[in-house]
């Protein structure tokens, strides 16, 4: 089986918990309706360390961390206040295939978060000054995850498995480069990778389909997509409107391209993001509900 991720077989009646649509940019779409008030809702990003180019070890990284000091339209303060004033929760997480962003907050506040997820994807600035500092709290956050071997055996173990490959580098990268990366690096990486056509915006709680369609659809940040330069890639996909039907099976939803080894009918249980931080959830519902669609497909990633 060739590609990124195998899915698991599910019934059918699984695929009906879920609504999917797409915008004409190539922004996906998954609700997930549920009876809960509290509402999980994020943005997976196509881009993760094995995207980087061999100059750009901790890229994907620092990036995450860097997304939440400014956009066109909030500063910092403003970014990470967001969704503290009204109880809710904004955190994110980057692994070797995906970054992910996502929010925690009562259904009424769901406006207020999925505009906020937008400008953060799409918008930010990445100023110089605030990677200048940035930069010393990963360094730090790498010397503190040095001290646990538990966690280190994994990136090397990994690092023998793909020798030269970006799927054998560290997440985290190192200092030496961190402290060379400059706001201009940091906006070319978005400008290739941070497209609505590589994204998946999710929705798990008591929200109505059509209205996330429509909270996505005005917003200003996803409509023009293009905040630093973000322009639409030539992937863009048109609009297929809402569909809750099973996909067709003839090609892995969300293919696993693993350098120089065959793709797993059952993928390895994720171990928990380093970034990831405990929310109105527990960490480890999470990382549940983000696998939940992870397995079946929902967040179908596809690479070209």
């Amino acid at each position: 089986m060739s590609g990124r991720r195998g899915a698991e077989a599910l019934p059918a009646f699984f695929y009906k918990m879920f609504q999917t649509f797409s915008l004409p940019q190539g922004l996906r779409i998954v609700c997930a309706p549920g009876q809960t008030d509290v509402v999980y809702l994020g943005i997976a990003v196509d881009a993760g360390t094995r995207d980087e180019l061999p100059q750009e070890s901790g890229m994907a990284h620092f990036t995450e961390h860097m997304s939440f000091k400014g956009t066109l339209r909030r500063s910092a303060r403003q970014v990470i206040t967001a969704m503290e004033r009204v109880g809710g929760d904004l955190n994110a997480f980057t692994g070797k295939e995906e970054t992910v962003y996502y929010c925690t907050c009562l259904s009424q506040h769901v406006p207020r978060a999925i505009d906020l997820l937008l400008d953060i994807a799409f918008q930010s600035t990445y100023p110089q000054e605030e990677m200048t500092r940035e930069a010393e709290v990963v360094i730090d956050e790498i010397e503190s995850y040095n001290d646990q071997p538990s966690e280190l055996i994994y990136d090397e173990f990994e690092s023998l498995i793909f020798p030269g490959h970006p799927l054998g580098r560290n997440i985290l990268g190192d200092a030496e480069t961190l402290r060379l990366f400059r706001s201009a690096d940091m906006k070319r990486y978005a400008q290739r990778l941070y497209h609505p056509d590589r994204m998946v915006l999710y929705v798990l709680g008591n929200v109505e389909p059509e209205r996330v369609f429509r909270l996505v659809e005005k917003n200003a940040a996803c409509g023009d997509a293009t905040g630093q330069g973000h322009a639409p890639s030539a992937r863009r996909r048109r609009s297929a409107g809402f569909r809750s039907q099973r996909p067709a099976p003839a090609a892995p939803l969300f293919p696993q391209q693993h350098a120089g080894r065959p793709g797993h009918e059952q993928p390895p249980e994720p171990r928990p993001a380093r970034t990831q931080r405990t929310g109105l959830y527990r960490r480890e519902q999470l990382h549940g509900l983000y696998r939940y669609g992870h397995l079946d497909g929902l967040l179908w990633l596809r690479r070209k």
